[in-house]
């Protein structure tokens, strides 16, 4: 039989499954909930071509009409040449895997419409 160790303990250790392991770093009251709450509350869209910031905006208002939330852009980044990312604080009860696959079945649909008019 084999045995592996994946962690020594070290003698003193106030947590040896802490991670990450600063001493330090503890969360203040409610600092855990917040960063919590942001991290799930965030939805997070994915281009991997230019957007179409018409089309996007024309979905969401289209996802806000549909169902009952709303929407606060929190963050544009590039990453890559070819990916773009939209973060969105999404206010409401929905589910963020149902909002994702809606929008962006609603913007390929959207954004075909689009092209034939140009």
């Amino acid at each position: 039989m084999n045995t592996f160790i994946l962690k020594l303990p070290t003698e003193g250790d106030r947590d040896s499954n802490r991670m990450p392991p600063p001493k330090q770093g503890n969360f203040e009251d409610n600092d855990f909930y917040i960063f919590i709450t942001s991290v799930l509350d965030t939805l997070d869209l994915y281009h991997n071509q230019d957007i179409n910031a018409g089309v996007a905006i024309t979905v969401l208002k289209g996802l806000s009409r549909d169902y009952p939330v709303q929407f606060e852009l929190v963050e544009v980044a590039k990453r890559g040449e070819n990916l773009f990312k939209l973060g969105f604080k999404v206010f409401g009860a929905a589910s963020h895997f149902q909002l994702q696959q809606e929008y962006y079945a609603r913007y390929e649909q959207t954004l075909h419409f689009y092209d034939q008019r140009n």
